[in-house]
């Protein structure tokens, strides 16, 4: 993307903060984001993002951006606040003076990639024999903990099964004696 590109899209994201900002309105109890501005912000917040780190790669403007709205919403009504489109609009245009400014920020050394390149470069090679090591290796930690969760849940449902259930009781001999 070209830094004329660049800052007319930061541009535009600024006027639109700004209009959103324009329509809170105050309650007695709280300032309030504008009907149908609340989604419009989200998703603003996540093309922000990835405009950041598609211009710059790694940079804490993205992250200060999340940052703001999470926080904003981090509130007894669950809605972004005031503060948080504040934070944000400063956010966007403290980016847009500086690659106003430093418009080199912006070169790009490796061009976007084609998805089946990405793909074809980031398949993985599957070895003769699956093993407990290449698996301990190759699986993410996440899905273990997925399937160590289903494997305690279902022994939690076989010991209420067994307790509660009188066919089982009687196979097993299990004698329960209820209070009451």
């Amino acid at each position: 993307m070209t830094p004329d590109r660049a800052l007319e899209r930061l541009n535009a994201y600024e006027e639109e903060l700004r209009s959103i900002q324009s329509r809170f309105r105050r309650t007695r109890d709280s300032i309030r984001i504008g009907d149908g501005d609340e989604g419009r912000l989200q998703q603003m917040v996540i093309e922000l993002r990835d405009l950041f780190d598609d211009l710059l790669g790694k940079n804490s403007y993205s992250s200060m951006v999340v940052t703001a709205y999470n926080e904003g919403v981090s509130n007894f009504f669950n809605s972004p606040s005031f503060n948080s489109v504040e934070r944000i609009l400063g956010v966007v245009a403290a980016a847009n003076t500086r690659i106003r400014e430093n418009p080199s920020i912006l070169a790009v050394t490796n061009p976007p990639q084609e998805p089946q390149e990405m793909a074809s470069q980031q398949s993985l090679q599957l070895p003769d024999r699956v093993t407990l090591h290449w698996l301990y290796k190759h699986v993410p930690y996440t899905l273990w903990a997925w399937l160590g969760g289903l494997l305690i849940a279902a022994f939690a449902i076989g010991v209420t099964a067994a307790i509660k259930l009188t066919l089982v009781q009687q196979w097993f001999g299990v004698l329960c004696t209820k209070v009451g």
